[in-house]
C-alpha cells in the first residue's frame, strides 16, 4: 500500500529523555477536544513520535526543547508530502507536494531526505496505525512511550511495540490489493488520487516515471512468493479526468521501454526468485541443492567423488543475478549470465580457510578427519566452511595449520551462527495446526542444522513455541524443525516429516529426534521414553 505517515523527528539521547519531554509537552500543550495517541521511540541518537496527525504545538516545543524538530507528512496515495523544519520554536518555510505536473516519488523522497540526516531506517515512515502494541515482552519487540490525551487527562507509559519493518536503501512497497481475473491473471493494484487540474502530457510523463520506480520495488517486495510468477504491478487514479489521464499514460508509459515490457499483458509476468532459480536450475549441470531461490552445484567431481570431496558445493548467485533480471526482465540473458558465472566460481581455485567462514552442523558415523565433538548416538557436532560461494567440511589438520584450536573454532562457529540467525528472523516459520505448533527453518547460510548447538539457537526455537522443552529434528544439513515435548501428534509429525527429509536429501545426517531446552540437547531413540530434560551443554 502507498505509504502514509505523520511524524516528529529531533535529536535525543534516550527514550527515558523522550518520554520526560512528552510529558511536559503535553501538559503545556494541554488536554485537545478529542482522544489522541501518540507514541514514541528512540534509536541511535534519534526520537520520533508517530502523531494521527501534523502537530505545531508540539513541534514548536520540541524544537524549544531539542533545538531543531522536522515535521514529515506524507500520504503516497495523493502523491503527497510535506516537509517543515522548527528552529528553536520557530518554523521554517513548509515544503509541500504535489505540485502538478511535476509530480514527484514521494515516498523515495522522503526516504532519502531522511536517510541523508541520519535518521535510522527503523524509525522513517512509520504509520501509527501499523505499529503493534503487544501485550507481552517480545525478543523481536522495542520499547516506546505510548501517550494517550484526551479531554479527561493524559495517560502515559512504556510499551513494547512491533514497527513494521524498515531496512534496505529504499522505502518498503506493498500493493493495495491482489486481484485474480477469471483467466487467472492476478494483478498487484495501487490505486492513487490525483489533485484537481487538466491532466497534460507532463503530467503523464511525471507519473510514468513515478510508476517505474515505485513498480521496481514492488517487484522487490514480491519476489519472495511461492509461484513460479509474481502478480504483474498494476496502477490506476482516481481523478475527474481518469480516462484522460489513462490515455495520456499509454503513451508516457511507452516511451519508457523497461515499464512497457512489465506492463504488457500480452508478456509473461515477472518470475518470482523461486521460479528464476527454476528456470536456472534446468540450464546447470551437477546441480547438488536445490531450495526454493537458493541453488548449489558440485565444486568439482560432484556425488561421484568419493568421501568428504563430494560434499564441497558452490552457490549459485542467484541473488545478484535476479537483480539483474529485475532491471531487465530479460529471462533468457539473465539465466545465462547465471550458468556463465556459476561456471566461473566452480572452475575458481578453493580459497584458504578462515576463521571467520566457520559454521556449525551435525554429522553422522565416521568423521573422517573433521573436527568434532560428540553428541550420542554416533552423532557428531562438526564445522563447516561457508564464505557466501563454496560450502565445505572442516577437518581438524585446516585448523592446525592456521593456528587455531578446536575448542575456539566451534566458539567462533557458535558467535557466527548467532548473528545469522538475529539477522534473519523470516528464517524461521512456525504454522499452527490442530494440534499444535510446529516449526520450520529455511536459511540462506549451510547451518541449519547446527542452529541445534547453539543455546541462542534453541532459545529462538522455544521462544516461538512458548515451551521450555521441545522435540527437535535435523534430517540433513539444511533442514530444523520443532514442536513442542508435550504433543504426540505433533511428535508423530515431526518423526514423519524427519523421515521424509532424510531420505529425500541431499546432505542427509539422521532421522531421528533431539530433546532440547536452553541449555542442551540429546538425541532420543524412537523407542527410547524421555524423562530429563536436557543433555550435555552443547
Amino acid at each position: 500500500m502507498p505509504l502514509r505517515a505523520a511524524q516528529l523527528f529531533f535529536r535525543c539521547r534516550s527514550l527515558e529523555e523522550l518520554g520526560e519531554s512528552l510529558g511536559r509537552a503535553l501538559h503545556r500543550r494541554g488536554r485537545p477536544p478529542e482522544e489522541q495517541t501518540l507514541l514514541g521511540l528512540q534509536e541511535q541518537g534519534w526520537g520520533v513520535l508517530l502523531l494521527p496527525e501534523p502537530d505545531a504545538t508540539l513541534a514548536q516545543l520540541f524544537s524549544e526543547r531539542f533545538g531543531t524538530a522536522l515535521v514529515l507528512q506524507l500520504d503516497g496515495g495523493a502523491l503527497a508530502l510535506s516537509v517543515q523544519t522548527w528552529e528553536s520554536g520557530t518554523p521554517g518555510e513548509e515544503e509541500r507536494d504535489p505540485q502538478p505536473p511535476h509530480f514527484r516519488d514521494v515516498e523515495a523522497a522522503a526516504w532519502e531526505l531522511l536517510g541523508f540526516m541520519g535518521v535510522p531506517a527503523s524509525l522513517r515512515l512509520l504509520p501509527l496505525e501499523e505499529v503493534e502494541v503487544l501485550e507481552e515482552e517480545s525478543a523481536s519487540a522495542l520499547q516506546a512511550v505510548l501517550a494517550r490525551a484526551g479531554p479527561a487527562g493524559i495517560e502515559m507509559s512504556t510499551v513494547p511495540v512491533l514497527p513494521p519493518p524498515r531496512s534496505g536503501h529504499a522505502p518498503p512497497a506493498a500493493p493495495d490489493v491482489i486481484v485474480e481475473s477469471k483467466a487467472g491473471e492476478a494483478r498487484a493494484l495501487t490505486v492513487r488520487t490525483l489533485p484537481g487540474g487538466i491532466p497534460t502530457e507532463a503530467w503523464a510523463q511525471a507519473l510514468a516515471a513515478v510508476e517505474e520506480a515505485q513498480a521496481l520495488r514492488l517487484l522487490r517486495a514480491l519476489a519472495d512468493g511461492d509461484e513460479p510468477r509474481m502478480p504483474r504491478p498494476a496502477f490506476a487514479y482516481r481523478s475527474l479526468q481518469a480516462l484522460r489521464v489513462e490515455k495520456l499514460l499509454v503513451k508516457a508509459r511507452r516511451e519508457r521501454p523497461w515499464l512497457w515490457r512489465l506492463l504488457d499483458p500480452e508478456r509473461a509476468a515477472p518470475l518470482t526468485r523461486a521460479g528464476f532459480s527454476e528456470i536456472c536450475r534446468g540450464k546447470l549441470a551437477e546441480v547438488a541443492r536445490a531450495h526454493g531461490p537458493n541453488l548449489e552445484v558440485w565444486e568439482s567431481l560432484g556425488p561421484q567423488a568419493s568421501g568428504l570431496r563430494a560434499q564441497v558445493v558452490m552457490r549459485a548467485p542467484v541473488a545478484n543475478i535476479y537483480e539483474v533480471y529485475l532491471s531487465t526482465l530479460d529471462e533468457e540473458a539473465a539465466a545465462a549470465q547465471l550458468v556463465a558465472e556459476t561456471r566461473s566460481l566452480v572452475e575458481r581455485p578453493a580459497p584458504p580457510l578462515l576463521p571467520e567462514h566457520l559454521l556449525p552442523t551435525i554429522i553422522a558415523g565416521d568423521p573422517q578427519g573433521r573436527a568434532v565433538r560428540p553428541l550420542g548416538l554416533g552423532l557428531f557436532g562438526a564445522l563447516l566452511s561457508d564464505d557466501g560461494s563454496r560450502i565445505a567440511p572442516v577437518f581438524s589438520a585446516e585448523l592446525a595449520a592456521i593456528g587455531v584450536g578446536e575448542a575456539q573454532a566451534f566458539e567462533l562457529a557458535l558467535q557466527r551462527m548467532d548473528a545469522l540467525t538475529e539477522a534473519a528472523p523470516e528464517g524461521i516459520r512456525w504454522f499452527d495446526l490442530e494440534y499444535g505448533r510446529v516449526i520450520t527453518c529455511a536459511f540462506a547460510d549451510a547451518g541449519g542444522a547446527g542452529r541445534l548447538l547453539s543455546r541462542r539457537g534453541r532459545e529462538v526455537l522455544l521462544q516461538s513455541l512458548g515451551e521450555d522443552v521441545a522435540l527437535a529434528a535435523a534430517p540433513t544439513r539444511d533442514t530444523l524443525l520443532a514442536c513442542s515435548a508435550r504433543d504426540d501428534e505433533g511428535e508423530a509429525w515431526l518423526r514423519e516429516e524427519a523421515r521424509r527429509r532424510f531420505a529425500e536429501g541431499p546432505f542427509p545426517i539422521d532421522a531421528g529426534l533431539w530433546r532440547i531446552d536452553r541449555d542442551g540437547l540429546l538425541p532420543v531413540a524412537e523407542t527410547e521414553v524421555q524423562t530429563s530434560s536436557a543433555g550435555e551443554p552443547a
